[in-house]
């Protein structure tokens, strides 16, 4: 029985010194719906039934917005309701 081949030797450890053990930074997740742009800021909320929210955007994920209205109440909004977001200045 022949022994393993010299190509696959290399090839087995070079795939070992690929693999990282070490912990990974969390990026940082930019959503394509420039939730970003006015995150922590004061805007209008328009829903899909027409209601208008006004409030502060606290935090942005994928599919939620987490808004602080102005007596601190807080709501999370399903991003799939919104008709727009529009600033307040």
């Amino acid at each position: 029985m022949a022994g393993p081949s010299a190509s696959s030797s290399k090839s087995s450890s070079s795939f070992r010194s690929n693999i990282s053990l070490s912990p990974t930074k969390q990026k940082v997740q930019k959503h394509s719906d420039f939730s970003e742009e006015y995150a922590d800021s004061e805007v209008a909320i328009v829903l899909h039934n027409g209601q208008s929210i006004v409030g502060r955007i606290a935090e942005a994920r994928r599919y939620w917005f987490k808004v602080v209205l102005n007596d601190r109440t807080i709501l999370y909004i399903n991003k799939a309701w919104i008709v727009y977001v529009s600033p307040k200045r």
